[in-house]
């Protein structure tokens, strides 16, 4: 068995259908990855022709943050809205632009190791690392990879789970696990 490059954390996954400020839901997560200091990169944006239904929009984000010098975490965000529509509503005395659409988001977390990438040299370095991680790090961990770092990224993931849950009013305000990193 060779040294692991990626520990998975569990697929989160929000289905919602409704009218919401889309502009606002994609400006408050962009905020969220930046004030949580993460690298925020938008790899790509499909959209199909709208049809009688709706428009299709697919965002497949990606966003990491260096944890130490072994570690960075990581988050593959795919965010699709189905049947996308604009509608204009006059909210307060304002003219609002809204959405309605039904909305599917993933979120892929992971620990990437060695990102830089400094036992990946000859095969003495490989050999260290993979001593590393399989008699140091799993060890005492009952076989996950630096357990604590996996656990600091899970609930991380769980935060902005929760931020997205909280700005589409899905759930009662608040977060069992806001205290936790």
């Amino acid at each position: 068995m060779g040294p692991l490059t990626k520990v998975p954390a569990p697929t989160l996954v929000i289905k919602y259908e409704g009218i919401f400020d889309f502009e606002g839901l994609y400006k408050t997560l962009v905020s969220w990855f930046i004030d949580q200091g993460y690298r925020f990169e938008e790899l790509s944006l499909k959209h199909k022709v709208p049809s009688l239904a709706g428009t299709e929009l697919e965002y497949i984000w990606f966003a990491w943050r260096r944890h130490n010098e072994y570690t960075k975490f990581c988050v593959d965000m795919i965010f699709k809205l189905y049947d996308a529509k604009d509608l204009d509503v006059i909210k307060d005395g304002k003219k609002k632009r809204l959405t309605k659409a039904r909305i599917l988001c993933e979120f892929h977390g992971y620990l990437e190791l060695d990102y830089s990438k400094r036992f990946g040299g000859n095969k003495f370095l490989q050999g260290l690392n993979k001593f590393l991680q399989y008699q140091i790090l799993m060890k005492p961990m009952e076989g996950v990879i630096g357990s604590m770092w996996w656990d600091e990224l899970y609930y991380r993931t769980l935060k902005l789970h929760a931020v997205i849950k909280e700005y589409l009013a899905l759930e009662a305000k608040g977060n069992a696990y806001f205290d936790m990193w």
